[in-house]
């Protein structure tokens, strides 16, 4: 039996991977050998790596891959749809805010929402 390091699979060389934006481009080989894949397919390939390594199945994987992708499709439209003010806060640590609105509360008072990304977390934040 040959060593790990002397099996064929071990001797090719690893693809280069690149990833690119455009939709045309999710899994085309180039002349070059080079593989390409647009941001989903990667998010893709990383989500469903990271579930093998959590112990599922690739179907299991795979499966929950898809319910992931619909329901940040349904997120995203509802973010992008609904909430166009986002202020960042500290752009080197990822915080921010996100304006939710103006509601009315069942007394007429009027308050206003705002998502809020800081140290303490993840919370909403209401102003009168």
């Amino acid at each position: 039996m040959l060593p790990a390091s002397e099996k064929p699979y071990n001797r090719l060389p690893k693809p280069r991977v690149e990833v690119v934006t455009d939709q045309t481009s999710i899994f085309s080989f180039l002349e070059s050998g080079v593989r390409r894949y647009n941001l989903a397919t990667l998010y893709l390939i990383v989500f469903i790596k990271e579930q093998l390594d959590e112990g599922f199945t690739l179907s299991a994987a795979f499966e929950h891959s898809k319910d992931i992708r619909l329901k940040s499709r349904i997120v995203h439209q509802f973010f992008r749809e609904t909430f166009d003010d986002v202020k960042v806060t500290n752009s080197t640590k990822g915080y921010g805010e996100i304006d939710l609105g103006e509601f009315q509360a069942e007394d007429g008072s009027m308050h206003h929402f705002k998502g809020v990304v800081d140290e303490k977390g993840q919370y909403v934040k209401m102003d009168e």
